[in-house]
């Protein structure tokens, strides 16, 4: 059958726009595959480490961690999971200077360190409360109480008032500020804790009872 040319004209319009989203997707997409298979492995010690599988590695394999993911994050600017790994990363590193005090200021940096990359996940994706959670733990553990701390911690107290790591985080810092805590936050703390089912609730009551914080109906559904 021969073509007439407007046929001719649109069959090869449509090729045109055929091959235009596939030379799109192909400039797009392999870099982005090629960012996630490099970072593979850097990406999954991190989540061994989230998972008490992987234990503190040396200095020199910890940076070369960071520096893999902190690559990845400027190839995918867009990828707060990145963010959030390189965070991870100096968040493990502070929690196992927990029991030297000589390394106390060092522990506060490698926290305010977190903080900048918890930050920018979260304005990635801003109804996702571990990003919220993270961000207000970090700067507790940092010593920066301030009024970005209590807003990341509203953030993460609306969106992830059910989830139960988010509440063990939000539960940390309300407790260890409970005497100076704003009220409404200490009765939405003590409502979550409340209403959270029997077999979750436990740890919770156990951080109050660390920091010494008594809340006599948090134990009645």
């Amino acid at each position: 059958m021969k073509l007439s040319a407007a046929n001719f004209v649109g069959i090869s319009v449509l090729a045109a726009f055929l091959l235009a989203g596939t030379l799109f997707s192909v400039y797009y997409a392999l870099p982005a595959a090629f960012t996630d298979y490099r970072s593979l492995k850097a990406r999954s010690d991190v989540e061994r480490m989230r998972a008490g599988k992987k234990l503190m590695p040396s200095l020199m394999e910890w940076d070369h961690l960071r520096s893999q993911l902190v690559r990845a994050a400027g190839e995918e600017s867009g990828n707060a999971q990145l963010l959030d790994d390189i965070a991870y990363l100096y968040v493990f590193r502070a929690l196992s200077m927990d029991d030297v005090p000589e390394l106390a200021d060092l522990r506060r940096s490698l926290f305010s360190e977190a903080v900048g990359y918890y930050r920018t996940a979260a304005t990635l994706r801003p109804m996702f409360p571990y990003d919220w959670a993270n961000l207000a733990l970090a700067k507790h553990s940092a010593g920066e109480n301030d009024d970005e701390l209590w807003a990341a911690f509203d953030k993460a107290l609306a969106y992830g008032r059910n989830e139960s790591p988010v509440q063990r985080m939000l539960a940390e810092i309300a407790f260890a500020n409970w005497s100076t805590l704003d009220p409404q936050r200490a009765a939405a703390i003590t409502a979550m804790v409340r209403e959270t089912p029997e077999k979750l609730r436990q740890p919770l009551l156990d951080i109050a009872e660390h920091f010494v914080v008594t809340l006599p109906a948090a134990s009645a559904p």
